[in-house]
């Protein structure tokens, strides 16, 4: 509706990241060049021992950004980000980071038998973003981190991914996909809005 006053239409729209009780981001969330949630940098302290490292902390993490001028994007490990004197207009923080500099997370196995609904993101070396929802349809688009980040580094040239979110992933192509989901919640959704014709 808010798109419809604008005179824009949504041309695609993915979940863009891990969010806390009550779906803010659990890290670094600008948009519109103003920070919603700071980068967090913080490790997961175990409060068991059998405790599992939940997706985002699993370190080395990252953050997608699209540059102040709009027309350049990143995938940095969160450290480096903090680092760099990057502001973005746009950014979020999720993890792992599937590929760094082209090379796959060391946490991941190749013969793993956690096979999921994925989504991520990846520049190409020459700055292509690159958006990737695996298939829902049951049997089809279940992949192990390991294959996921294969595909973004071997298949479609991304030196640099970064993991969004799992199982409850979906998205939207307008003309491709039907209507937009609305089976879940969540606290990002990165976009793609055109003026209408």
């Amino acid at each position: 509706e808010q798109l419809n006053r604008q005179g824009k239409s949504l041309k695609f729209a993915m979940n863009s990241g891990i969010y806390e009780p009550g779906f803010l981001p659990t890290g670094l969330h600008i948009a519109d060049g103003k920070t919603v949630v700071k980068l967090n940098l913080k490790d997961h302290v175990k409060k068991r021992p059998d405790d599992l490292t939940p997706n985002v902390y699993l370190k080395p993490n990252g953050v997608f950004f699209i540059r102040a001028d709009g027309k350049s994007a990143g995938v940095l490990e969160s450290h480096e980000f903090s680092r760099s004197g990057e502001t973005p207009i746009l950014a979020t923080q999720s993890g792992p980071l599937l590929v760094n500099r082209g090379k796959i997370h060391p946490a991941f196995n190749e013969p793993s038998t956690s096979r999921l609904i994925r989504n991520g993101v990846g520049v190409t070396k020459n700055g292509t973003v690159v958006l990737v929802c695996s298939d829902r349809t049951p049997g089809k688009g279940q992949i192990n981190l390991y294959g996921f980040a294969e595909l973004f580094r071997d298949k479609l040239g991304c030196p640099s991914a970064l993991y969004l979110d799992g199982d409850i992933s979906d998205v939207f192509i307008r003309g491709v996909t039907g209507p937009v989901p609305d089976t879940n919640w969540f606290a990002g959704v990165l976009g793609i809005v055109e003026e209408k014709k």
